[in-house]
Parts: structure tokens; sequence; C-alpha cells
């Protein structure tokens, strides 16, 4: 009896030593490990915006503790991914990842960026009365994107971006002199028809005389 007592503390001194050893070996992004988006559905048991609106606190601790960490913070499109499949309707998300992706230690890939202005867009496209989106959408693709690229792409990602600054200065989320911008940089690349348009569309926006 005194053996199987001796051998059960030694087993159980082993198991506390092995589970230091784990949680030791283990890496930031191991802990900030999601399962795919479909699994997180099923285990939401239909709560799925509640399961979204708590991750989206860890998934900000996650990208804040990858500086920390030195960390690529992979996982940030695996967070978005999965805030998005559960809610689509979670508007944070859009501006999370336009900005998480791309300001991690690590520069975006090629095929990162594109999943970026995917998500931008489909923002903006979401919600058409969300300024704030729309003017997300616009910076993304002609300031931060557009700066990873040269030539026709670098072009065609600004001239994209116009509509959606052109939006924004409807719905309020941008200043005025913003539409003259937009329209000058059409007519540049242009595009004089599609400047007309938009000066047209936000003429009964702005209030300022000089303007």
């Amino acid at each position: 009896m005194l053996a199987l007592f001796l051998l059960a503390g030694v087993g159980s001194g082993l198991r506390v030593q092995a589970m230091e050893r784990y949680l030791d070996s283990r890496t930031p992004e191991d802990v900030y490990f999601l399962p795919p988006p479909e699994w997180l559905a099923v285990l939401s048991l239909g709560h799925r915006e509640a399961l979204a609106s708590a991750l989206y606190p860890r998934a900000l601790v996650y990208f804040g503790e990858g500086f920390s960490n030195r960390t690529h913070g992979r996982h940030v499109f695996d967070y978005a991914d999965a805030m998005i499949h559960l809610d689509p309707e979670f508007r944070r998300v859009y501006r999370f990842i336009s900005m998480t992706a791309l300001y991690r230690l690590t520069p975006p890939t090629a095929e990162e960026r594109r999943r970026v202005a995917e998500y931008v867009r489909e923002g903006a496209r979401r919600f058409p009365s969300d300024g704030d989106l729309a003017w997300n959408a616009g910076a993304t693709l002609a300031y931060e994107l557009s700066n990873f690229e040269e030539g026709e792409e670098k072009e065609r990602l600004i001239a994209e971006a116009q509509p959606y600054f052109a939006r924004a200065v409807e719905l309020g989320a941008a200043p005025p002199w913003m539409a003259l911008g937009t329209a000058s940089r059409l007519a540049s690349l242009g595009e004089t028809e599609r400047a007309i348009e938009q000066l047209l569309r936000v003429i009964p926006s702005v209030d300022d005389e000089d303007m």
C-alpha cells in the first residue's frame, strides 16, 4: 500500500512538471489560437452575436501583445473571419482588420493585403449609410494599401478609393474640401465625367459658401 502511495505521489509530481513544461513551451500564437469559424458557431449555442462581441476584446489584446512578444500576429485574420462569420453586422470588425493586419511588426503579404481590401470593401458595401466605414475603405485603399504598390496598381487603388471618399463627404464623415480633392484626383486620372458626377453628388451636403 505504501508503494502505491509513493507511486501516486511521484506520478502526480511528474504530471505537474509536464504541465509546467507544456505551458512554458507555448507561444503567444498558441495561446490565442482559434477553432474554425464553423466550430465557433456550434459552440456559441445560438448566441452568435454574443460570442462575436466576446472575441473582440480578446482580439485587441492579442494584437497589442504581439508588439511586446514580437510575434507575427498571423491570427488577426482568424479573429476577423470568426467574428464576421458569427455576426456579419458587427461593424467594428471591418475597422479592426484594416488596422491590425497592416500595422503588425511583420509587413503584410500580397495575399493579406488583398484580404484587407476585400474586408473594407465589404464593410462599406454592407453599411452604405455609415460614413466612417466609407472613409475607412477609402483611406485604407488610397493611403495604406497603395503604398505597397507601384505603377498602374497603385493608381488603380487610389482611383477606387475616390467614390468612398465622396460618400464619406456626403455622410458628414469627411471635411467638405475632400470633395474637391476627390474630384481633382479623378480628373488627374483622366476620369473627368466621374469627377463631375462626384461634385454634383456632394454639392447638397456642403454648406460652406466658399467651398
